[in-house]
């Protein structure tokens, strides 16, 4: 129904059939001849919904209090086919038109109205719920929270406090454990395989859990300035991790690769385990293969421990790990004690030092003669007073510190081969140490200074390749001619000579490598693309470590029900969603996880 008012005659005829001043205006008897007479209040800047509620769906009156000047313009913005009624302020006989500002106190007070009905009303749409129901998902899953909390009281408070509308919605535990896991899952690696380089490196990696009494091999995928992805796990419980079986897991995961991410696998980075080794000598007519560096120089670190001396710390760490003991240290200004794990790394190195930074707390403590507290045993006392112990904990510690300081490096993620082998070439044992474990510390150098990572060294920009002995660069030139063309061979004597395009990127004081080689390829073809592969080896498989260290938060003794998919599914969630939060430091303590697999050389 359409009653549009705006010469004063039509308005003059309406007020005489409809009683209207300023304070309400009565329509009777409208659209055709209805006997209903609806009382409209300017107080309620006329309440259509009330109107609208007294009328059928087809039969709804709208009543527009405006300040049109022409009829025409009104009818034209109505809708085909829709009534309405229309009173023209403007056109209103002054008799019978509210003042201006009456009109606006009473508009406010009705906005006031209708804010306070929107307090109580809370309604919520199919997108809006779904945006909920996936946000709500990926919090549980980022923050290791276990599925029957969705179903508890007071996160059901929580959410009415929140988000009443969503209250009666919110998914229960299976499908939060099931279909939301999925998607949740499935959209991460959609998200994640755009940020993969086209060319990337295998890190692999096998690991016990405790908690499921399970042993699984993981792969992930990293370069050096790249981005990193949880590739997949492999439950191998029950089985031998053989060479041939960890050369099968590699073919599925290069054809994985592909598959989800787009990616060609060039490279793989493992331990030092007897069979990952095997692993990539048979792998090495497709694929390079180098060892984790943080690992070997782990080995090199038990080569040199003196089992006796750390014997010995333990007791007196363990002694003074009970609870009244270290309180007593920590009340006197120590710190707490660390003892030494034989399955992480740089750990004895930690409990040393713990030992020596307590040595005086401890030794008071020990020295307390109250009778009423004869806490500390006479071994521990003999040993805390005994110097000679004492020097050789010193010494003991001077030797892992640089072991250890290489283990730290290593396992930056932006360290590549060719920094592991600069941290490798500086490494020196402190004098009293060089003639009994110079054997030992040539052993594992060989290990870490393969080909792969001496060329990486040779092709960086900033590194003095006369640190590299003649043995050496005989290597890195058998490897590079037998892969170099003719052209690849042209460019490595252009850059070996220092001319063409490699003097003018020196001379711009460029020292980032891959940046280097980027500038390098304006001209030179081969020999950048191998360059660059090389510099994108990571130095270690230490990415590894923090995926089982999360595994084991996430896959625990409390939640040992989980099954292994389900929790390949949550620990890629969880480890996915830490990279995109940019969270690089991992808390080591989630979990007691062992490192590496049986068979360790």
């Amino acid at each position: 129904m359409s009653i549009c008012l705006e010469s004063d005659s039509e308005i003059q005829k309406f007020n005489n059939n409809n009683s209207i001043d300023n304070d309400n205006m009565n329509i009777s008897q409208i659209d055709s001849g209805q006997a209903k007479q609806d009382d409209v209040d300017y107080d309620d800047n006329i309440n259509v919904q009330e109107l609208a509620a007294s009328e059928e769906a087809n039969n709804t009156i709208d009543v527009y209090v405006c300040n049109t000047s022409s009829t025409s313009e009104m009818l034209q913005m109505l809708p085909s086919g829709s009534t309405s009624t229309a009173v023209t302020m403007g056109s209103l006989p002054s008799a019978s038109r509210p003042s201006s500002s009456t009109t606006t106190s009473k508009t406010a007070k009705s906005k006031k109205k209708a804010s306070k009905l929107d307090n109580y009303i809370d309604t919520i749409s199919v997108k809006e719920e779904d945006s909920i129901t996936q946000a709500i998902a990926e919090f549980f899953f980022a923050c290791n929270i276990p599925f029957n909390v969705i179903e508890s009281k007071y996160f059901d408070n929580l959410i009415k406090k929140l988000r009443p509308a969503y209250a009666k919605r919110k998914p229960g535990r299976k499908t939060l454990s099931s279909t939301l896991l999925d998607s949740v899952y499935n959209n991460l690696i959609t998200e994640t395989k755009f940020g993969i380089d086209q060319e990337t490196v295998v890190l692999i990696d096998g690991w016990k859990n405790t908690s499921s009494n399970s042993k699984i091999i993981t792969c992930t995928l990293q370069t050096v300035g790249g981005q990193r992805a949880f590739l997949n796990a492999w439950d191998l419980t029950g089985e031998a991790e053989t060479a041939q079986k960890l050369v099968h897991i590699i073919n599925e995961a290069i054809d994985l690769a592909k598959r989800t991410y787009h990616s060609q696998i060039y490279a793989i980075i493992s331990d030092n385990a007897s069979a990952m080794v095997r692993m990539g000598k048979d792998m090495n007519h497709c694929l390079w293969h180098s060892t984790c560096n943080s690992h070997t120089a782990n080995l090199l670190a038990k080569d040199v421990q003196d089992k006796e001396c750390t014997n010995s710390v333990t007791t007196v760490l363990k002694e003074f790990k009970q609870a009244d003991n270290e309180r007593a240290i920590t009340e006197k200004g120590g710190t707490k004690i660390k003892l030494p794990c034989e399955t992480r790394w740089c750990s004895y190195q930690k409990s040393y030092k713990c030992l020596l930074d307590n040595l005086r707390i401890m030794r008071v403590i020990a020295a307390e003669t109250d009778s009423t507290c004869k806490r500390i045993k006479s071994k521990v006392v003999s040993l805390l007073f005994d110097e000679d112990f004492i020097d050789k904990v010193r010494n003991q510690l001077s030797l892992y510190e640089p072991i250890c300081q290489l283990i730290n490096n290593c396992q930056s993620q932006d360290a590549s081969i060719a920094d592991a082998v600069h941290f490798w070439l500086e490494l020196t044992l402190p004098d009293n140490f060089k003639d009994k474990y110079s054997a030992a510390l040539a052993a594992r150098k060989k290990i870490a200074l393969n080909v792969y990572a001496l060329t990486a060294y040779y092709l960086h920009p900033v590194y003095e390749n006369k640190k590299l002995n003649s043995e050496h660069l005989r290597e890195i030139h058998a490897f590079l001619f037998k892969i170099l063309s003719a052209q690849g061979c042209e460019e490595w004597d252009n850059y070996d000579r220092n001319v063409g395009i490699f003097p003018q990127i020196k001379e711009k004081n460029i020292t980032k490598p891959l940046l280097f080689w980027r500038m390098a390829e304006m001209e030179n073809k081969e020999l950048p693309q191998v360059a660059l592969k090389l510099l994108k080896m990571p130095a270690s498989s230490g990415e590894i470590e923090r995926v089982f260290s999360n595994w084991g938060y996430i896959h625990s003794s409390i939640r040992n029900r989980l099954g292994f998919e389900k929790s390949k599914k949550l620990v890629y969630i969880y480890y996915t969603l830490k990279i995109k939060d940019n969270c690089q430091n991992y808390d080591w303590d989630e979990s007691e996880v062992e490192t590496t697999l049986e068979g360790e050389d």
